[in-house]
């Protein structure tokens, strides 16, 4: 399976809604797509409520985010992880980067 993503400005915060699969084929567009974003935000909010799989290669694509969030002053967070997605993320220790919410609703109202 393929991934869409498209990116948008709600209220000043950066919105990165992602559908679909992020891995080795797809993860490299994720990435360069999350931190284009990056260069004209100060909040970063990546929605992952339609994304059924994330592989180890998405895992480094956050990584990176995360990263350059950091040198860059962005706040970023995440929202709509599945069940999979936040366990794997916590296991790996990941979760402890991003604020994370339960719906891009409620990210979005706690951003503000």
């Amino acid at each position: 399976m393929d991934m869409d993503i498209v990116s948008r400005l709600v209220d000043n915060i950066s919105v990165v809604e992602v559908k679909g699969f992020i891995d080795g084929k797809t993860a490299p567009a994720f990435q360069e797509k999350v931190l284009q974003t990056i260069e004209e935000a100060k909040t970063l909010l990546i929605d992952l409520r339609e994304v059924d799989f994330l592989s180890s290669a998405g895992l480094r694509a956050l990584l990176v985010t995360h990263r350059t969030t950091q040198e860059k002053s962005v706040a970023v967070a995440l929202s709509g992880l599945s069940e999979m997605i936040r366990d794997n993320m916590e296991a790996t220790g990941f979760l402890t980067f991003f604020r994370v919410f339960d719906s891009l609703e409620s990210g979005l109202e706690e951003l503000k």
